[in-house]
């Protein structure tokens, strides 16, 4: 596998961006020179950084503009200015690396410069499955990298994963607080709407694990005091809005459908989808949050705040659709 730049010259916003992804090629194949490409969002141009990686996941960047990476098999390193790839870290937990599983999101702490933290999550093997962990552990930098202090600050509970459906995506907030998206585990979707497990929920805790006493549910009987929002199937990318400080993310949906979410409560699924519409009201109120067709499906397969035809409202103050998105 490669990792590659894909960069974007110039978008209808009139900006320009450059992001990161995988590109599955040969690993023995030799570095491409750099590919452009025509969209009518501007030209891309993809250049290969470096190659020789397995199934990597995510990426994140450090301070002094080097990457870390994780690789689906568990293995983490370092990826140099130039392209050079550092060995393996040690000290990485064993991970369930079958199916979706493996170790997955890697970010660094907003004082990495002072500290060294890392924050990592990964699907943790147990007996009968698997289950989403996030940890932290400081960096020990050198000709061989590893991670000390290695601490798991979350393990979701309830039912466990056979494969699929992890989530397992972490995005850090000002205040220092984390968000980790998890999934519902695929078989046992239905438990994305029961507050008691942390299956299909997006998370908030401290670095250390410990809960904000202003999370939802902290004060709900019967509840994991950690969700913060809840009736997800499989988010697997989110994001902190720089401008706004809104947490926005995305996550699969089951045939097509994906969707893109703004977190500012908590959604369907799996409360009405694959069931024909026509037997619900073309209004669906589900904890605060009030989702309104514009135009209805064939079926209900969306679940939250998208861009598809769909306007949310919570409570009547917040409304977004795709002609009136506020990122």
């Amino acid at each position: 596998m490669k990792l590659a730049w894909i960069a974007g010259s110039r978008l209808a916003s009139g900006l320009c961006v450059a992001v990161a992804a995988t590109v599955a090629t040969p690993a023995a194949a030799q570095p491409a020179a750099t590919q452009t490409f025509r969209s009518t969002a501007g030209d891309i141009a993809v250049e290969t950084v470096v190659d020789g990686l397995e199934r990597p996941w995510a990426l994140a960047f450090l301070p002094d503009g080097r990457m870390l990476v994780t690789e689906k098999p568990g293995r983490m390193r370092i990826v140099q200015r130039g392209g050079k790839l550092s060995p393996p870290f040690g000290g990485v937990p064993q991970v369930f690396a079958i199916g979706q599983g493996g170790l997955l999101d890697v970010i660094p702490d907003r004082e990495f410069a002072r500290n060294r933290t890392i924050y990592f999550c990964y699907a943790e093997p147990v007996s009968g499955g698997a289950r989403t962990a996030m940890a932290r552990a400081r960096l020990a930098d050198g000709e061989a990298p590893r991670l000390d202090d290695v601490q798991v600050i979350f393990r979701q509970e309830g039912p466990l994963s056979s494969a699929n459906h992890h989530g397992c995506r972490i995005v850090q907030m000002p205040d220092d607080t984390l968000f980790l998206t998890l999934g519902d585990h695929f078989a046992h979707r239905n438990e994305a709407q029961n507050l008691a497990n942390h299956l299909g929920k997006i998370v908030r805790v401290r670095p250390d694990g410990s809960v904000p006493p202003d999370n939802p549910f902290v004060n709900r009987a019967g509840a994991k005091p950690e969700i913060f929002s809840y009736g997800h199937r499989n988010a697997q990318g989110a994001a902190r809005n720089p401008v706004t400080g809104k947490l926005w993310m995305h996550e699969h949906g089951p045939r097509g459908g994906d969707e893109i979410n703004l977190v500012e409560c908590s959604y369907a699924w799996k409360c009405f989808a694959n069931t024909p519409c026509q037997e619900h009201d073309r209004r669906v109120d589900l904890s605060g949050c009030l989702i309104a067709h514009e135009r209805l499906a064939k079926r209900c397969d969306y679940s939250g705040l998208i861009f598809k035809g769909i306007i949310v409202r919570r409570r009547g103050v917040i409304e977004v659709s795709a002609s009136s998105a506020q990122p």
